[in-house]
């Protein structure tokens, strides 16, 4: 009888572990830090590139975001920031970041990409990208 009661308590609490939603994140304390994924381009000397246009593509939805904030810190392109955390809570995604110069596409490097309820972290991609 006691294990009965026992699994009677645990089953919907592991029901509600499984259902996580956007709604889990109302309540969350978030730090103020706005956290970015950067990536910087250079050339084969190590010099920085400056793309003529760049933009990351959400690999599951076809999303394009483009970040027009300049680079920051100086050379470095925003792959994706804490704005978009509210479209992948609880989840990890992959995106592409999208390089172009001289109407040629000189990047395209896929990034798994991590979000909490607060922000964003990679999982996984290059830091910086050397190009021909």
């Amino acid at each position: 009888m006691r294990k009965v009661f026992i699994l009677a308590l645990a089953l919907p609490l592991m029901a509600m572990q499984c259902n996580k939603k956007k709604s889990d994140c109302n309540g969350s304390i978030c730090t103020e830090i706005f956290a970015a994924v950067n990536v910087t381009v250079t050339d084969k000397s190590g010099n920085n590139v400056d793309l003529q246009d760049y933009y990351t593509i959400n690999i599951a939805t076809g999303d394009t975001l483009r970040n027009n904030n300049g680079t920051w810190p100086e050379g470095a392109y925003t792959v994706l920031d804490d704005s978009y955390v509210s479209k992948m809570y609880n989840k990890q995604l992959q995106f592409r970041f999208i390089g172009r110069l001289n109407n040629s596409t000189v990047v395209d490097e896929t990034y798994t990409i991590s979000a909490d309820c607060c922000h964003i972290s990679k999982v996984a991609g290059k830091d910086t990208i050397v190009i021909d």
